[in-house]
Formats: C-alpha cells, sequence, structure tokens
C-alpha cells in the first residue's frame, strides 16, 4: 500500500467533542451539537480521514425538544460504544441555568433509528459506555475527576451507587473520560485544562476497574504546548485500534485566527498513537497536534462529495424529556 498523507482537521467546522467506535472495517462517529436540531451527528468512516454523514441519534421532537435554549446548551459530549450488536450513545443535555442530565440510548443500526433517551443520573458531564469481559455494563462521566456507575442489563437506569476512580492532575475542569482495557490494565483517558488554551488529553491506568489509578509520568499524553503553532486547545480524545492493529486518537482542537478567535469551533483531528514498552501510550510522539500526517494503514476510502447538515436552531420555552428532579 503506498504511503500517503492527509490534513488535519479531519472533520472541520463545529465537529466538537468527538468519539469513534470501530465495528468490522467500519468506523462511527458522533460529536456535539448543542442547541441545534436534530441532535447527535453521527458520521462514518472508513479510513479515519474521510467521514460522511449518516445520520442523527435524536431525530424527533417528542423525544427531545430544545426549543428556548441558548447558544452552546443542549447535547454535550457525546459517546459512541458497541457490543453484543447494538450500538449504544450517551451525552449530556445541558438545560438552563444549572440543569442537566446524562442521557443514553440505544439502536441495532450505526444510523439509527435509536431509542428515546433515557436518563440515567443529573450528576456531572460527558458520559461514556464501558463493557466489561465480564460483560456488565458501566457509564462513567466527570466530576470533580472520572466516576462510574454500573449500569442495568438494558443500560436503561443505574444499577448501583457511584464511585469516584481518578481526580486527574489537578488542571482545572476534568472531565471527557473514557476507559479502554489493554494487556490487563485499565486506562482512563480524559480532559483537563478547560476547552480554552491549554486544553489536553490525561491518562491514568490501574490492573483493577475500581482503582487505584496511577497517573500517567509524562501527563499530559497530549497538548499543543506551543502558542505560535496553527492548531491550539487540543483535547477531549478517544483512542481507536484499527483492524491492522494500529492505534489512533480523536481529539477536538481549533484554529486561531487574529486576536486568537476560532472562528469555525472546534474541530475534529487526528492523531497517531504509539504504546511504549512500559505500557503507557504517546500521542504524535508527544509532540502536539500535527498538520499534515502519515494516512492510517488501510485502504483510501474518499467520498465523492462535499455534503451539510441543515440544522435547525430551535427557539421558544419547552423541553421534550421529562428530567427529574430538574422540574420541567
Amino acid at each position: 500500500m503506498t504511503a500517503r498523507t492527509y490534513a488535519n482537521p479531519v472533520l472541520s467546522g463545529f465537529h466538537p467533542d468527538p468519539s469513534v467506535v470501530r465495528v468490522g472495517d467500519n468506523y462511527y462517529m458522533v460529536n456535539s451539537t448543542f442547541q441545534y436540531f436534530p441532535a447527535i451527528v453521527i458520521s462514518h468512516s472508513k479510513d479515519l480521514v474521510h467521514w460522511r454523514y449518516i445520520g442523527h441519534a435524536i431525530q424527533s421532537s417528542d423525544f427531545l425538544d430544545l426549543t428556548g435554549l441558548p447558544d452552546s446548551y443542549g447535547i454535550w459530549a457525546p459517546d459512541i460504544s458497541y457490543h453484543d450488536g447494538t450500538f449504544y450513545i450517551c451525552a449530556t443535555l445541558r438545560l438552563n441555568g444549572s440543569g442537566r442530565a446524562n442521557l443514553m440510548m440505544r439502536s441495532e443500526r450505526p444510523e439509527g433509528p435509536y431509542s428515546k433517551p433515557v436518563v440515567i443520573n443529573e450528576e456531572g458531564i460527558d458520559p461514556s459506555h464501558f463493557v466489561d469481559d465480564d460483560g456488565s455494563h458501566y457509564m462513567l462521566y466527570g466530576s470533580k475527576g472520572t466516576k462510574i456507575v454500573k449500569l442495568n442489563e438494558d443500560c436503561t437506569a443505574a444499577a448501583g451507587e457511584p464511585v469516584q476512580l481518578w481526580e486527574g492532575t489537578g488542571r482545572a475542569a476534568p472531565e471527557g473520560p473514557h476507559i479502554l482495557k489493554r494487556d490487563g490494565y485499565y486506562y482512563i483517558v480524559m480532559a483537563e485544562g478547560g476547552t480554552e488554551y491549554g486544553h489536553c488529553v490525561t491518562a491514568a491506568r490501574s490492573p483493577n476497574l475500581f482503582g487505584s489509578y496511577e497517573p500517567c509520568p509524562f501527563n499530559p499524553v497530549h497538548t499543543q504546548s506551543d502558542p505560535k503553532a496553527t492548531i491550539q486547545r487540543a483535547g477531549h480524545g478517544k483512542l481507536v485500534e484499527t483492524q491492522s492493529g494500529e492505534w489512533w486518537m480523536v481529539y477536538l482542537a481549533g484554529r486561531p485566527l487574529e486576536g486568537g478567535f476560532c472562528t469555525l469551533g472546534r474541530e475534529t483531528y487526528l492523531d497517531p498513537v504509539r504504546w511504549r514498552e512500559d505500557g503507557w501510550f504517546e500521542v504524535n510522539e508527544g509532540r502536539g497536534p500535527s498538520v499534515i500526517q502519515q494516512a492510517p494503514l488501510l485502504p483510501e476510502f474518499p467520498y465523492a462529495e462535499p455534503q451539510a447538515d441543515h440544522f435547525c436552531p430551535c427557539t421558544g420555552s419547552s423541553y421534550g424529556i421529562p428530567i427529574p428532579g430538574i422540574g420541567l
């Protein structure tokens, strides 16, 4: 296969908080959509570089009415996962004021339709889904670090009390946690530093799911340390292994213009991951975000035509999901 390169970002313009999953030789990604509807855009790729929209996780206003939410509220940081023939998408619904809820939905097809979202809990943000070796389902979420709660078998409710796994490295706003298991270790991959300049990805590991967790000795494992670089605000990453055995991270970042404003918003980027002999991983050999990068060792699969998504910014005053304790 001839070596080729790609340019970051792989999804430009308003594609924040990426989460990716591989099923066979297909890759599926979700991104935040905030107050726009339909909610949670779902994309497909065969090579991790070229992406095409295939659907939305929430398409019915009977399932979720975002009417009246101000800018940057609504759906935050969705996660997509797959287990035993079922796709799972979870996300935070951020309401006006202080209300929030972590939602879960499921489908047998990556593009949907997905089940009506159910509320798992109202604590923290940025949930993700993890299935352990024994088939037990869990939801992780950001709440002063990483917390975990066991779910019932069909992932419609919590089945236990939340447990704090790792507080992070002490940087601001620890959030967006994911967990993976590799070679006998559970790895937490988490965002820290807020979504502004100084955003980063940190990691910790433990031989036991419930800890205690050892921080990576060279945290952050991914960030932008050059204030003059083209790409800034890199963080909120998730790892994925290709069918050829390579590892990659999708993450968010921005390209600031004069004055430091990222007019196109937070976009989706891709960089390679290398596992070290000591069991820790490096992203792009510790060099931060790449502008031009060697493409994954996958057959190139470009899509023929550019695409657009016709979101509707909602206005009004009602909401569609009753959230216990929030008074909707």
